[in-house]
């Protein structure tokens, strides 16, 4: 295991940490560390969750952290928008210009500072500190960046909290519906417990109009035409009420607008879907 030496790290270690990045899985890694320098990032394998297993931009983060076109130090615009002219310049010289400015607007009008910040290269703990910066200058309300306002807020009132659920019960499923995601690229922990599922007997099915990697490996893909997502939901929604194949009951104490809904899905009849 990897030892540390005033702060420093052991010429040769394998060293325990967590991905940085802002995708809730925060998987567990391993870096090996030869001769003071990281030459390898892999995944935990005694994670009982991510299980060694990592995407691709973070199995490569060594190379992104040893790149020759790294950025090291803050970067001043030296010429007009767009110019591409840019000068390096010490972290002390930034912050200070940085803070003058803001001091400056802030003494005016501090609501015209508009916080846009965030990225999926900051983690957690990173990503939320400035909330409280711009909140102590008396900045304008910003939910994090426009994209991120906007999925949570449709998640909100279409799903209801975000609570999730335990991934781990995926493994005991007897039919894993993917719908738009090609889930081998963009969610791997999630499809490991899918083909877990799958051993298991599940059936897997992939709605999708694009013929991804995720979709040629599950038992069935429907090829919808793109924009009728909404089309095919509504058609299900009356297959199944038509059969009465819903729980009504739990459907009234947990959700609200379903006769909208359902009197919605109506004239979605099979014909109509396909």
């Amino acid at each position: 295991m990897a030892v540390q030496h005033d702060g420093k790290l052991a010429l040769d270690a394998e060293v325990k940490g967590a991905c940085p990045h802002d995708c809730p899985d925060t998987c567990a890694l391993v870096s090996t560390v030869e001769s003071g320098r990281v030459v390898k990032v892999a995944g935990a394998k005694d994670h009982p969750s991510t299980a060694g297993v990592l995407c691709t931009k973070v199995s490569r983060y060594a190379e992104r952290t040893y790149s020759a076109d790294r950025f090291k130090t803050p970067m001043r615009r030296i010429g007009p928008k767009g110019s591409g002219r840019f000068v390096a310049i010490s972290w002390d010289e930034a912050l200070d210009e940085i803070a003058i400015k803001l001091k400056s607007i802030a003494a005016r009008d501090p609501e015209a500072i508009l916080p846009y910040n965030y990225a999926g290269t900051m983690g957690y703990v990173q990503g939320e500190f400035p909330q409280r910066f711009f909140h102590k200058l008396g900045a304008s309300l910003l939910d994090k960046t426009i994209c991120a306002s906007a999925g949570s807020t449709g998640l909100l009132y279409t799903l209801g909290a975000s609570v999730g659920m335990d991934v781990e019960r995926f493994v005991d499923s007897k039919l894993i519906i993917i719908w738009g995601s090609n889930a081998i690229a963009s969610n791997l922990h999630f499809w490991s417990l899918a083909q877990e599922a799958k051993r298991r007997g599940a059936k897997l099915i992939a709605i999708d109009p694009f013929k991804s990697d995720t979709a040629l490996k599950c038992h069935k893909h429907i090829a919808i035409r793109p924009g009728t997502d909404a089309a095919l939901a509504f058609g299900v929604i009356r297959e199944l009420q038509q059969h009465g194949w819903l729980d009504h009951s739990y459907i009234d104490r947990h959700t609200l607008g379903s006769d909208l809904l359902f009197e919605r899905a109506q004239s979605f009849t099979l014909e109509r879907t396909a």
